[in-house]
């Protein structure tokens, strides 16, 4: 197992080099070219390129023979220009909810199968959560985690159950599938994710999901605080403002709403249509 593991760091480390050498080069360019830029023989230059270019990485002119970027980058680029993009827009608001609030205020967005926070503000109290930027957990870890699965079709959250189930190297690992599948369904009812974990950390935390114009769900909003600051007015707060917050960031993103993925208003129009308990769930953030 070790051999391997440094085998795949190794050739992701080819991969990386022939790829850079790609990018700078301002025309097409030979197998040798290539081979001489990344510092790796001719055999093993051509091995990578064809692996490449089946994955659509680069392409080859079938008259020339000479190499360039694929396509399939600029998928990755818009995939990535489109969450910078969520991230620019949703800052301002993080910052905005943790000053009314007081309490840390985090944004994710999702990567594969988890989730990586990306920009946060922490509350001023002395007791606090604190949230890193960089944390990264699979998608049914956390709050956050379970409003990117109820985003998910039925086939695709099966999908990701039955994959993460088999993976032993997840961590934390998938200990109840059937678990996840109903607190997805409230999550996918209510509209938000809400979580109490009085005897775990003892944090309460409010997640809302931040959608674009076709609403698939590209962020997540989430505020978080101790419990013992989570009384029934604070969690109307939490939920106004998260919700409000959301549906602004969404619209700015060009959602218009549709019938399937309806963002409550308020926390009046949560109670108006749907018969919670207080808390919803009970469960680890």
């Amino acid at each position: 197992m070790k051999n391997s593991e440094q085998y795949n760091i190794r050739a992701v480390e080819r991969a990386a080099a022939i790829m850079s050498v790609l990018a700078s080069a301002r025309r097409p360019s030979t197998l040798s070219e290539i081979a001489a830029g990344a510092g790796l023989s001719a055999p093993t230059t051509f091995r990578f390129l064809r692996s490449l270019e089946e994955q659509g990485l680069i392409i080859v002119d079938e008259e020339t023979g000479k190499y360039r970027l694929g396509y399939r980058l600029l998928e990755w680029t818009s995939s990535l220009l489109r969450q910078i993009d969520v991230v620019t827009i949703a800052r301002p608001y993080v910052v905005a909810i943790r000053n009314q609030v007081n309490e840390s205020v985090g944004l994710a967005i999702p990567a594969g199968d988890f989730w990586i926070r990306v920009a946060r503000a922490d509350a001023s109290h002395e007791v606090r959560r604190v949230l890193d930027i960089g944390e990264r957990a699979p998608l049914h870890w956390a709050t956050t985690g379970l409003v990117f699965l109820a985003a998910l079709s039925d086939d695709e959250l099966d999908e990701y159950l039955r994959r993460v189930e088999k993976n032993p190297s997840v961590n934390p690992p998938l200990a109840d599938p059937h678990h996840v599948r109903a607190t997805v369904a409230q999550v996918r009812a209510a509209g938000f994710a809400e979580q109490v974990a009085p005897h775990a950390d003892g944090s309460a935390t409010v997640a809302v999901p931040i959608r674009r114009h076709d609403g698939r769900v590209v962020a997540v909003m989430s505020v978080q605080g101790p419990v013992s600051r989570y009384t029934s007015d604070v969690r109307s707060l939490w939920i106004d403002t998260t919700l409000t917050a959301a549906r602004e960031i969404s619209e700015t993103l060009g959602y218009r709403g549709g019938a399937d993925d309806h963002l409550p208003t308020s926390f009046d129009e949560l109670l108006d249509h749907r018969a919670w308990p207080e808390p919803m769930l009970r469960a680890r953030t």
